[in-house]
């Protein structure tokens, strides 16, 4: 089940689901694995791509990664830098805004 994406940057499109991220470059011929991020075995809850290079990934316990490489690599965020835990992650189109939705109704906004 597919429950992020696609994420797309003219050809290159980002979707992420239980089975984890993946990358087209090629408008969706192909898709290739992303790895990096492997602290979420369960999954990528949600997924945005602000430029060709930037990207932030919500796993599906919590975890927040970020990539700066277009998905190439995917760094994980400081542990326990939220007090709780984050369930959705979600993307102004116009401003690129992030914002992440956590427990008890909890918001967290950066760019």
């Amino acid at each position: 089940e597919w429950v992020s994406g696609p994420q797309t940057v003219l050809t290159n499109g980002w979707v992420g689901g239980d089975e984890g991220m993946f990358f087209t470059s090629d408008g969706g011929d192909t898709w290739q694995p992303q790895t990096g991020c492997r602290a979420e075995p369960e999954g990528v809850a949600s997924l945005a791509m602000t430029s060709e290079r930037v990207g932030w990934s919500l796993g599906a316990s919590g975890t927040l990664c970020y990539t700066v490489t277009g998905g190439n690599t995917w760094i994980q965020g400081a542990e326990g830098a939220f007090s709780s835990t984050m369930y959705a992650l979600v993307m102004n189109e116009l401003t690129k805004q992030i914002k992440l939705v956590g427990a008890a109704g909890g918001v967290v906004s950066f760019a």
